[in-house]
């Protein structure tokens, strides 16, 4: 019996350790130091939610690993075998309610010091600039003392001259002075000479003529593509919050000189005008968006306690029919409330950063319906189809934990605002060329020639840095022109700039590059649709506000009645959607991405109305 005992306990002790051979564990991680990166904003405020989600979500992601499970061999940034986790440390830039850059350098500093081998975000000039100077001051001492040097990424401020002034002189930015700036990068927004590029030209070459078309214009500017468009001056108002970052966006939409005419100062130095004045036979108001527009108004108003009131009598007394607006804080919200609780018979076209979030649609009350402006992306735009739409998607899932554990108290889920995807971005690309360069850490000297040399898919396309920042030429919309001279057409430019890289293609309704470019999205029906560019599967139809016009959906050519003319585009698109070979957006009468029994319908209702007189007045 003893025997049999034995027996068995030696055959259970067989079995016990075939197991543990057959199966085999899985290797410990060899973890080395960590990556360590600074996420600076201004805490409160959407801008650093964005930011400091977009981190966290990143964060995750990486020290996970492909596996998604903690405390496995891939884990974090792996170079030579060897794990980096990702540590973040949260900066507040004092940027708002009033901007305090020397409380956002002093904290910047202190993550410094605390080891950030990387620095991401960044929003407000005012405070960004300053805290620039200080970033710059350290990272060079850092890399002549020890050969490392921490890099920033700017995810939030557009300002030409944080990175490139346009070759003006300003001394103080990577064209200028390269070897004190080098360590300072852009991953969005674009800068503000292309965000105004592509505002200009939608409005020119898409909303001025077609608006023009309902006011009764005559056939005079051809697009390159050869469409024709129509001349008639539309009266357009310019409204800008008065901050840095939009002094020379807003001036020169309006078609003038800013105060001082031949100077400017921007981040403490005087700088040249860097756009042509207009010539003394042509008005200032047709300098910039062509001869469909007349210049009748520019307010910029402050930026916290705006009075909107006098504005708006303003506009309806100028007779304005376009409205520019450019906002970054919480003041765009009044400023759409307040369009649509008039009824202002204008169209509001601009950039409205509060107006970004799907949240907004509830905050102002539906009351931003028909709004559009500049923004990264719209309602779960697929740009990235599995990727971008669902990101949209995971962070609302997980914003309300992460802004909890932040700020302490119980946060709503939200989605995403575009420093959200700079930051995630940001991280992710960098576990991405450092696995790829296969050592860490890695001195200044390789580090920036490394970051210089990006060129990649990234979240809302592709992405990789520019060369010198184009100027405001249209010219450069005509197909074939090269919008970035070679670096060593500039012999003032040394190295290689750090700003986002936007093709020319980004001035069309076209998009055949895939590199980042702004989408111009309009608040329809809750949803923010993609209105440019128009070739995409997710683009929709540009709409007017009915009580601008009351057939502007179904009035397909813009004659002043529904006939024959417009049940004929909807029958000939019928069935389409995008990449079929009938799709026509214009016959999507609904904007839900294809052409069927709602838009037949929706002709139906209006068939045979007209609007007496025509043109309209």
């Amino acid at each position: 019996m003893k025997s049999k005992v034995i027996t068995g306990i030696m055959l259970m002790l067989f079995l016990t350790i075939t197991l543990f051979v057959a199966v085999p564990m899985e290797a410990e991680p060899d973890v080395g130091d960590p990556v360590k990166i600074a996420v600076v904003g201004p805490q409160g405020w959407v801008q650093w939610d964005g930011m400091w989600v977009g981190a966290k979500m990143a964060q995750e992601k990486i020290n996970l690993g492909p596996d998604g499970v903690e405390g496995t061999a891939d884990d974090g940034i792996v170079v030579g075998g060897v794990s980096h986790l990702i540590e973040l440390k949260a900066v507040d830039s004092h940027a708002v309610p009033e901007p305090d850059p020397s409380a956002g350098s002093a904290e910047l500093l202190a993550a410094l010091e605390w080891g950030a081998d990387f620095v991401v975000g960044g929003f407000r000039t005012e405070c960004v600039a300053p805290m620039r100077e200080t970033f710059v001051e350290y990272a060079k001492n850092k890399e002549a003392t020890t050969g490392y040097a921490p890099l920033w990424f700017i995810a939030g401020a557009s300002t030409d001259e944080l990175i490139d002034c346009g070759g003006y002189y300003c001394k103080a930015c990577v064209r200028d002075d390269y070897e004190s700036y080098k360590y300072v990068f852009r991953v969005t927004p674009m800068s503000s000479t292309w965000l105004v590029k592509q505002i200009a030209m939608f409005l020119r070459f898409f909303i001025l003529p077609k608006m023009a078309k309902i006011y009764g214009g005559n056939v005079i500017e051809v697009l390159p593509t050869g469409d024709p468009k129509y001349e008639f001056p539309i009266k357009t108002y310019i409204v800008c919050e008065d901050l840095t970052w939009n002094e020379v966006l807003g001036a020169v939409l309006a078609g003038r000189d800013w105060p001082g005419c031949q100077t400017i100062v921007k981040i403490g130095v005087t700088l040249p005008n860097p756009y042509q004045t207009p010539p003394s036979d042509e008005p200032p108001n047709r300098c910039l968006l062509g001869p469909n527009c007349e210049m009748v108004g520019y307010a910029r108003t402050h930026a916290l306690t705006p009075n909107f009131g006098p504005v708006f009598e303003d506009i309806d007394a100028t007779g304005a029919r376009l409205i520019i607006h450019v906002f970054s804080a919480v003041t765009g919200v009044d400023f759409i409330k307040m369009w649509r609780e008039r009824m202002t018979e204008a169209v509001c076209v601009g950039i409205n950063v509060e107006s970004q979030m799907q949240e907004f649609w509830d905050t102002a009350e539906g009351k931003c319906e028909y709004e559009t402006f500049l923004s990264s992306v719209g309602t779960a735009t697929p740009i990235i189809p599995g990727l971008t739409d669902a990101l949209w998607y995971e962070y609302k899932e997980e914003s309300d934990d992460i802004l909890t554990d932040w700020y302490g108290s119980s946060m709503p889920s939200t989605y995403p605002i575009y420093t959200f995807w700079g930051a995630y971005d940001a991280l992710i690309s960098l576990d991405e060329s450092i696995e790829e360069y296969g050592t860490w850490p890695i001195p200044a000297s390789k580090l920036v020639p490394l970051i210089e040399q990006t060129d990649r898919l990234g979240v809302l396309g592709k992405f990789k840095y520019a060369g010198p920042n184009p100027t405001l030429d249209f010219d450069l919309a005509t197909p074939g022109q090269q919008p970035y001279p070679y670096l060593d057409e500039n012999p003032n430019m040394t190295g290689t700039l750090h700003d986002v890289y936007v093709d020319n293609d980004a001035l069309t309704s076209a998009w055949p590059s895939g590199y980042t470019r702004a989408q111009i999205t309009q608040w329809q029906d809750g949803r923010l649709g993609v209105v440019r560019p128009l070739d995409q599967p997710f683009s929709s139809k540009w709409r007017i506000p009915p009580w601008m016009y009351s057939l502007g959906d179904v009035d397909l050519n813009w004659d002043g009645k529904v006939d024959m003319t417009d049940v004929n585009e909807v029958a000939l698109a019928f069935g389409s959607y995008y990449g079929r070979p009938n799709w026509d957006v214009e016959a999507d009468v609904s904007a839900d991405g294809k052409v069927d029994i709602d838009d037949v319908v929706a002709i139906a209702i209006e068939y045979g109305e007209s609007v007496t007189p025509w043109p309209l007045e």
